[in-house]
C-alpha cells in the first residue's frame, strides 16, 4: 500500500532516511554555504542584514501517482525561499513552479540547476500536469535556526 503525504512526519521514516541524508550532505553543503547563502544575503541586505541562513532544507517530488500540485500560498515560515530545479522543465515534466494572483499564473521555467529566490510575501504554487518534477527547497531566516538543519 502506497502512502501519500509527509512521510517524514513519522519518526521511524525520518530515522530510516538519515543514512541517505548523511551520504548526500557532502554534495549539498558546499553549494548551500559557498553559493546560495551568500547570494541570499547579497540580494536581500535589508531583510537579512548579512545573517540569513537556511533553517529548513527539503527535496520535494511530484510523481504521476502522488502529489501533482501545491496550491497557491505564501511561505510564512521563511523570510526568503530558494527553489532549485532538479529535473528538466518541458522534458521531464510540464508545468511546475508558478507565481501569480488568484486569477492568473505564470510558470517559472526551472530546469536542473536553475534557481528561483523570493521573499515570503510572493504568492506562488506548483502544478505539474505531466511527468515527474523534483526540486530542492530551502527556507531562510535571519539569525538562529533553533537547531534546525
Amino acid at each position: 500500500e502506497r502512502k501519500i503525504g509527509k512521510r517524514d512526519a513519522n519518526p521511524a521514516e525520518f530515522a530510516a532516511r538519515q543514512k541517505v541524508r548523511d551520504k548526500i550532505e557532502p554534495i549539498w553543503r558546499p553549494i548551500l554555504e559557498e553559493r546560495i547563502t551568500p547570494l541570499v544575503n547579497q540580494q536581500y541586505p535589508d531583510k537579512c542584514k548579512g545573517k540569513c541562513q537556511a533553517c529548513y532544507s527539503l527535496v520535494r517530488r511530484y510523481l504521476e501517482d502522488e502529489r501533482r500540485e501545491h496550491p497557491m500560498h505564501f511561505d510564512i515560515q521563511a523570510l526568503v525561499t530558494v527553489v532549485v530545479g532538479m529535473t528538466e522543465f518541458n522534458e521531464d515534466f510540464l508545468g511546475g513552479l508558478y507565481v501569480g494572483t488568484m486569477a492568473s499564473r505564470w510558470f517559472v521555467p526551472l530546469s536542473a540547476g536553475d534557481g528561483a529566490v523570493h521573499t515570503s510575501d510572493l504568492w506562488h504554487g506548483v502544478h505539474v500536469s505531466k511527468g515527474t518534477r523534483w526540486s530542492w527547497i530551502m527556507w531562510f531566516q535571519d539569525g538562529d535556526c533553533d537547531g534546525h538543519d
